[in-house]
């Protein structure tokens, strides 16, 4: 039975620390005498489980039991208003993250909350707008690993199923041309 997306995005926001230390921090908040080891201060959440791509060796592709939907902005900003201890958010897992249309603002939240993203599970890097691109740098996205499969649009397309290899190499150059606008180092590639 497949979950409603909505749904999955609520529990991911729930779910994010363990109950235990939930529980403590609540403890330690209210004045209360816990002891508190650590806290967590680097997470992942799932931008979006959607993608345009129909990759062949992705679960994704095959699998519905996560739903489909993207993090929204509103459950992203009371994730960090009530996770301050967070400061490194993964982003990247099962989706593409540049199709979850809050992404501009999450990356601005993010950065206006002293909290770095990454991007190091993977992103596909087709679908990338230009507004996108500037805020990467603007607002120092930490970290992406770009996932290209093969040096040329046909061994590219045969793992990537519906990727264009040439529009990701633009972006590439897009966001290094950003960067070199910005003097910035960030986001970091791999």
């Amino acid at each position: 039975m497949a979950m409603n997306g909505n749904y999955f995005f609520k529990r991911v926001i729930k779910a994010a620390l363990p109950y235990s230390i939930i529980k403590i921090y609540r403890k330690y908040k209210k004045g209360r005498s816990a002891l508190i080891t650590t806290l967590p201060t680097k997470v992942r959440l799932e931008a979006t489980t959607l993608c345009q791509l129909r990759c062949t060796a992705c679960p994704m592709f095959s699998n519905s039991f996560l739903g489909k939907d993207y993090l929204k902005i509103a459950d992203f900003e009371k994730f960090i208003q009530n996770n301050r201890y967070v400061k490194e958010i993964e982003l990247s897992n099962k989706g593409e993250i540049f199709l979850n249309p809050d992404l501009f603002h999450i990356i601005k939240h993010a950065f206006e909350n002293n909290v770095k993203l990454t991007a190091g599970n993977g992103v596909n890097f087709n679908s990338v707008s230009d507004e996108i691109i500037e805020a990467l740098v603007k607002y120092q996205f930490r970290f992406m690993s770009v996932s290209i499969d093969g040096a040329s649009q046909e061994i590219y397309s045969m793992y990537r199923v519906n990727g264009d290899f040439n529009t990701v190499i633009e972006n590439i150059k897009k966001l290094n041309a950003c960067k070199k606008k910005y003097n910035s180092k960030f986001p970091m590639l791999k």
